[in-house]
């Protein structure tokens, strides 16, 4: 990323049909990627998606509640 005024991504991904191109993304950035990325996985495959972002070996949190994901990227920003 090249505004160092960004700290942290969070990411709201409702539904699955876009986790493929964040792991994607995220890999095609490379050592651009400097700050920490949260992802929220909501809808009816949430659990799935997770999976897929857990296992891609890539530095990116997942969650499944709002509450945990805020807690994550808090953590990362202090």
């Amino acid at each position: 990323m090249t505004d160092k005024a960004v700290k942290a991504v969070l990411v709201n991904i409702f539904g699955d049909l876009v986790v493929n191109g964040i792991v994607e993304a995220y890999k095609y950035m490379g050592d651009a990627m400097n700050v920490p990325i949260t992802v929220l996985l909501q809808g009816t495959n949430a659990i799935i998606v997770k999976e897929i972002i857990d296992n891609s070996g890539l530095a990116v949190h997942s969650d499944v509640e709002f509450q945990e994901a805020a807690v994550k990227v808090k953590e990362v920003l202090v």
